[in-house]
């Protein structure tokens, strides 16, 4: 029992030690609440109440009829008062006594609740001292209440940890109400955490704080799994930091050396001075350029995909252009292996949308291409259709791709979406194992979903759909001349254009200088970013192109510093980098790029940029007609003799590349011209076009 001395009060309890009546000086004196009172071994707290007499004087106990009664003797002033308030409160006693014991009751239920509690459970005075605690919080000290009861937590905490518990407590009783993490260090080293909520403890009366409740939860375990996951999740992001950091360098050292060899190899088809079988070995470098640069950019897309750094780079684009585009480009190689190709749209399909144009492509080009690659005769029909949703704004676009190729078993169906998988034998796998791994990944990435159906020996249907916008044919960019034609020149230049390279390798610098110094332009070249500052600061050009990796100054700083300079403001400078990554685009705009162009670039690229910042137009070269029709004519295949004509339609009709030309170099001995001809269909695989030289005389 807590008392002071310095006071005499008295208070009515109840036998758990609730406050039922007082005397205004009680109301100074602090109690704690007990459980059982004993005194000299004797229990007395068994009755119904108590009485409690506060004094300077030793604290005895009295008997009356309803309780144990403890008086404190002092003067017989006091005792006057005492005895008259103790007539008080036998009375009222008698009449509450009912009400005492089915509070009795309600008490012990709420204590069987919060001793049933795994939480820890207090109550604490203005001073800090516990005058309450749960089952849980004294098994969490190991003591019994009687040892805890009057005590506060410097009793078995550290003073530093006791300190900030205090602090913390005396915001609750300006009534806030708290909840913080507390760590606990024991001598041994142990950790505990605990998140402890606090709340004010109000006098019903006056609504005074006269202390509070604390509830605290053990969390040790939850903060050392999170911990865990924090460092899981600081060594995956390191380990994608590294990854990224490896593609950026893998993007920037492959694809740099491509851009030179399929720019220079560009360049050089357009040398009217080569003669037939150089040109051909020209277009041979640039298709196998283009098939590796296929290659890189497949495990690229999937590294980033793996790497979380696949974005929607969405742009109005020309659907109508796409598809043409794709089903050419893919025609050649049906024809070559005598299969029809199929696309099949309705009237209304729409022409231009808002989508990410490059993995659209990509997705188109996979599919039928994979349909194309098993498919050995018959064809493929890509089927596609749109349903304009609710919203007014978003198409769903839905396709099948189906062949009659020799199928896939149920069970491989799956497989064929995993990254390197293939079906084929070892001897006749080709690619990376890659395109349809990153066609469903790009897919999802658009909203949508693909599925496939197969039967062995007859064929596979895949199924997809995705989310595109409505688009406007204003908002598209057209196709521009240059993408058809050769640039030679400059329309009525009014001025001589000074054009800054700014590159540091010397293969880069090259191209660039070859591709624009014939045109008419005026160009320099700067091989780091700090060169760069410098020739514009003297020479003043009208165009920038600004490589992103430099030595000394990076392409982004000198962007940065040229923008800052007097005059920088209209200069137009455009990034050339080989960076894979969307977000390094946003980079370079943001330092102040005008424009940005990836490498490997086609010169067309690089010629309509400038023509869009510089307002130019351009010169072109009208393109070469292919053989005339009357060198290959149909008079001039029945001329030949009958079996060279035999010998020539059951080559063509077998797509026997090597025995076609063997068969045009015997034609050449009866018609040079006509073998001409044939080889330059031959070289691009138009099967077809030979085969109407004599499948209109089997009609």
């Amino acid at each position: 029992m807590v008392h002071s001395p310095s006071i005499t009060g008295v208070e009515v309890k109840d036998a758990r030690g609730f406050v039922l009546a007082e005397n205004p000086p009680t109301t100074k004196v602090d109690f704690a609440y007990q459980d059982e009172l004993f005194y000299e071994g004797r229990n007395v707290a068994e009755s119904v109440g108590s009485v409690t007499i506060y004094s300077n004087m030793e604290v005895v106990y009295a008997r009356l009829e309803t309780g144990w009664w403890m008086l404190g003797l002092t003067t017989i002033a006091q005792m006057v008062i005492i005895i008259l308030f103790f007539m008080w409160v036998f009375g009222r006693l008698r009449s509450t006594e009912g009400s005492l014991r089915q509070s009795l009751r309600e008490t012990r239920q709420y204590r069987i609740a919060l001793d049933n509690v795994s939480a820890y459970i207090y109550m604490k005075d203005r001073k800090h001292r516990f005058f309450f605690a749960n089952k849980a919080m004294l098994s969490l000290f190991d003591c019994t209440t009687q040892e805890l009861l009057g005590k506060d937590f410097r009793a078995f905490f550290p003073a530093e940890t006791v300190k900030k518990m205090h602090a913390t407590d005396r915001r609750v009783f300006s009534g806030e109400t708290t909840q913080e993490e507390v760590e606990v260090v024991s001598d041994t080293g142990e950790r505990t955490v605990f998140l402890e909520v606090k709340t004010p403890l109000q006098d019903e009366a006056d609504e005074n704080t006269i202390g509070l409740c604390g509830i605290s939860t053990d969390i040790t375990t939850r903060k050392e799994m999170e911990e865990q996951l924090g460092e899981a999740k600081r060594l995956a992001e390191s380990a994608n930091q590294a990854k990224s950091m490896f593609l950026a360098n893998m993007s920037h050292e492959l694809r740099t050396p491509l851009n030179a060899i399929l720019g220079f190899s560009q360049l050089m088809e357009q040398d009217e001075q080569l003669d037939e079988d150089q040109s051909e070995t020209v277009q041979i470098i640039n298709r196998s350029g283009h098939h590796l640069l296929q290659l890189i950019n497949d495990i690229l897309d999937m590294s980033k995909i793996e790497a979380g750094k696949t974005q929607l780079a969405i742009e109005n684009i020309s659907l109508e252009q796409m598809l043409v585009e794709v089903v050419d480009m893919m025609h050649l190689r049906a024809e070559q292996k005598g299969l029809q190709l199929l696309l099949d749209k309705p009237e209304d399909f729409p022409r231009f949308v808002k989508a990410d144009g490059p993995k659209l492509r990509q997705i188109l080009i996979n599919l039928l291409g994979n349909a194309i690659k098993f498919t050995d005769t018959g064809g493929v029909a890509l089927r596609l259709n749109a349903q304009l949703k609710e919203d007014g704004e978003s198409i769903i676009l839905s396709g099948e791709m189906q062949d009659t190729g020799r199928g896939i078993d149920k069970a491989d169906l799956e497989r064929i979406f995993v990254p390197f998988e293939q079906l084929d034998e070892a001897s006749e796998q080709k690619g990376t194992g890659l395109g349809l791994a990153i066609t469903r990944q790009f897919i999802e990435l658009m909203d949508g979903h693909i599925t496939a159906n197969s039967w062995l020996n007859n064929g596979t249907t895949f199924y997809f759909d995705i989310i595109v916008k409505v688009a406007d044919e204003e908002q598209v960019k057209p196709v521009t001349k240059a993408m058809q034609s050769q640039v030679i020149g400059i329309q009525e230049p009014s001025q001589e254009w000074r054009i800054l390279i700014a590159e540091d390798q010397p293969d880069s610098q090259l191209l660039l200088q070859q591709l624009l110094e014939p045109i008419g332009f005026g160009v320099r070249i700067a091989g780091n970013g700090e060169e760069a500052v410098e020739q514009f600061q003297e020479w003043r050009p009208h165009f920038i192109w600004m490589d992103r990796r430099m030595p000394k100054m990076n392409g982004v700083e000198a962007t940065r510093r040229i923008k800052q300079l007097p005059g920088g403001d209209q200069v137009i400078i455009a990034a050339l980098t080989a960076s894979v990554f969307e977000e390094e685009k946003d980079e370079v705009i943001a330092a102040g790029c005008d424009d940005f162009v990836r490498k490997p670039f086609r010169a067309a690229e690089i010629f309509d940029c400038m023509a869009l910042h510089l307002g130019l137009q351009y010169l072109y070269d009208e393109p070469k007609e292919s053989a005339p029709s009357d060198v290959i004519s149909k008079e001039k295949f029945d001329a030949l003799p009958q079996p060279l004509q035999d010998e020539l339609r059951h080559v063509t009709t077998l797509l026997e590349i090597d025995a076609t030309e063997r068969v045009v170099e015997k034609i050449a001995y009866h018609d040079k011209a006509l073998a001409a001809g044939l080889k330059r269909l031959l070289k691009h695989y138009d099967f077809a076009a030979i085969q109407q030289l004599y499948s209109a005389g089997d009609e």
